[in-house]
């Protein structure tokens, strides 16, 4: 099917403007430059009660401008007015159903088996595609045929679609993808046919089967990055499982650790076993521990420190990710709760104690940058002498003499333009 213009879709609804309410892709000509039919490109989205945001995903992709898009939705008995919307597309859409499932995973694959593209992509109900995202996919895996998977750069939005940051995505390496994961999976299309031979999404991962089959497929095929190139923005919310459940995701990554390395894998792999190990055992600990789960979290820092060694073969990991973990919405942890969690930590992890003042001095910078980028001049006035002091070399930092300089003007309204990002130059 070609993709529709803006004026064949049902109008938005009021006040909506911008992408994709009020704007479109171009309609892209029927061949490519050289000659060749673009491929078709099959996009699934899987969705369960996710009115909210579900119509701004499908006129996403509806407004590509493409020639050859199959879309299909599985939802999964939604029944906050979902599917009244996707009726309303019902024209546009290759097939769509509502009804139970067996989550996510068991969603998607439903609409793999249906896709009958060259290139596949999954699409979730709250994220967003850019405009010309599917063309600039499919003319890249044209134009490498021994590429089985490609990705971009995402943007993070809010509920609210604002834009909050760009995630820029890194090269693919298979042992860096083991150390965290390199592929936004808003940008990741597909080959269907390494699909058909490697299989598809494991039905028995709720949280990390996209980071599952990512490490799969780098292990026996070309994984490609666009450099540069924005294919999607992803929807940063509480409704999103990985934010809502970041220990559950963590118990994921490290049943997926398993069974990646009960496989025969290359020496460089294992080079970065236990610290893929600790990465993991640290964050899911820290993820217990700020949910209250005392035990929990403490057992699985002491695996990350005692059996994978973290804190002096990762230091500046665990000590960043200490400070930043759960920050709401990008603010760091309030310092009660660091202070606490600290104390948690202290009583079985003898490495921390030591470097307390560290993470402190950590903790007071990013606090006094983030209160700036936030707008808390008020906060910035009040904290700069103790950042002096936890962090002396600030002392001889710009970025820093700046902030505090235009925290003081702002009693009497003088305005000047602050730095792109004031911490870089930390």
């Amino acid at each position: 099917m070609r993709c529709p213009t803006l004026s064949e879709l049902p109008p938005p609804p009021p006040g909506r403007t911008g992408w994709p309410w009020a704007e479109e892709s171009p309609q892209l000509p029927d061949t490519m430059p050289d000659g060749s039919p673009w491929p078709r490109v099959s996009i699934v989205t899987p969705s369960y009660n996710q009115a909210q945001f579900i119509e701004e995903t499908i006129r996403s992709v509806l407004l590509q401008g493409y020639p050859d898009l199959e879309y299909i939705i599985i939802d999964g008995g939604s029944t906050d007015g979902s599917v009244e919307i996707i009726r309303k597309y019902e024209p546009w859409l290759a097939y769509w159903v509502s009804e139970p499932d067996r989550g996510q995973s068991h969603a998607i694959n439903k609409g793999f088996a249906r896709a009958t593209g060259e290139i596949c992509a999954w699409l979730n109900s709250d994220d967003v595609y850019v405009p010309g995202a599917v063309s600039k996919a499919a003319y890249f895996l044209s134009q490498y045929p021994e590429c089985a998977l490609v990705y971009g750069d995402c943007d993070c939005i809010d509920q609210q679609s604002n834009c909050l940051s760009r995630m820029r995505a890194m090269p693919f390496d298979l042992q860096q993808q083991l150390l965290g994961n390199l592929i936004p999976q808003p940008t990741a299309f597909l080959r269907a046919a390494m699909l058909q031979s490697l299989g598809a999404l494991d039905e028995s991962l709720h949280y990390v089967m996209d980071y599952e089959l990512w490490l799969r497929i780098g292990s026996q095929w070309p994984v490609a990055h666009m450099p540069d190139t924005v294919l999607a923005r992803f929807r940063l919310s509480g409704a999103n499982k990985t934010v809502a459940n970041p220990e559950r995701f963590g118990q994921e990554m490290l049943l997926v650790f398993d069974r990646f390395y009960l496989n025969d894998v290359s020496p460089h792999l294992l080079k970065v076993k236990d610290q893929a190990y600790g990465r993991v055992s640290w964050l899911t600990g820290l993820a217990f521990l700020d949910r209250g789960g005392t035990r929990e979290g403490t057992a699985y820092c002491k695996k990350a420190e005692h059996e994978h060694n973290i804190l002096q073969s990762d230091p500046r990991f665990a000590i960043y990710t200490l400070i930043y973990t759960q920050q709401i919405p990008s603010r760091p942890r309030p310092e009660g709760c660091l202070r606490t969690m600290l104390g948690h930590l202290g009583h079985s992890i003898s490495q921390v104690a030591k470097m307390q003042a560290f993470i402190w001095a950590e903790y007071r910078s990013t606090v006094y940058f983030q209160a700036y980028e936030d707008g808390d001049l008020g906060t910035v006035r009040r904290l700069a002498v103790m950042t002096l002091l936890a962090k002396p070399c600030l002392f001889l930092n710009q970025g820093f003499w700046s902030i505090w300089f235009r925290s003081c003007l702002a009693p009497f309204h003088i305005s000047a333009h602050r730095p792109a990002d004031p911490r870089q130059r930390v």
